[in-house]
């Protein structure tokens, strides 16, 4: 349900800053999210989002999904298709 280390997923705010929650975060600023509260989103992730339930996963719709799949934060790979 949660993964073992704690540790906020940090990105720099790019130039022009950004909007966030109704704060004016300036460019450069380090800002931060914990996965394990992002997962229990329930407008992403469903009113169940507490509850161990990997078939959400497969029994969703597609643009469901689609949607969790673009909040899940767990692993950040960067790939890249070699010709």
């Amino acid at each position: 349900m949660h993964p073992g280390v704690q540790y906020p997923l940090e990105r720099i705010v790019p130039s022009g800053g950004a909007r966030l929650c109704g704060f004016e975060i300036p460019a450069g600023t380090i800002v931060g999210m914990n996965a394990a509260v992002v997962h229990r989103n329930q407008d992403v992730f469903g009113a169940d989002a507490n509850e161990f339930r990997p078939e959400r996963w497969l029994d969703e719709d597609e643009e469901r999904v689609k949607t969790m799949d673009r909040h899940l934060l767990t692993v950040s790979v960067l790939c890249a298709r070699i010709s």
